[in-house]
């Protein structure tokens, strides 16, 4: 029986997030311009990705050595005008990533930012 209980509560920690470390975002550019040098931070890899008129990617950012709480950042370059854009949005906490995929579309005046739990 002592074995069990072990056995359940080791599966029970693995399955936690405590180990997941890895955040996913979906970019959609649904704008009219192509956008370049487009980065959420933090990410420990430093990626930087581009999209052409109407491409979609999926992202996966890495949380690395960070042990606090904090909000996430996207920037990017509109490839036409060279303006750059910067957005703040959503959370990790202690360092531990979120458990949904967060869905970033980004228009021709707007971003919008929504997330689907799984």
């Amino acid at each position: 029986m002592k074995r069990l209980e072990l056995y359940s509560i080791f599966l029970i920690f693995l399955n936690c997030s405590f180990f997941n470390n890895e955040n996913q975002f979906k970019i959609i550019n649904e704008s009219q311009f192509e956008i370049d040098s487009l980065s959420i931070v933090p990410d420990s890899r430093n990626l930087n990705t581009n999209l052409k008129v109407g491409e979609s990617k999926l992202i996966k950012t890495e949380l690395g050595k960070i042990k606090t709480d904090g909000s996430f950042h996207l920037s990017f370059i509109n490839s036409k005008t060279k303006e750059k854009f910067h957005k703040n949005f959503g959370y990790f906490t202690n360092g531990i990533a979120n458990d949904y995929l967060t869905i970033i579309t980004i228009k021709n005046d707007t971003i919008l930012i929504k997330s689907e739990f799984k």
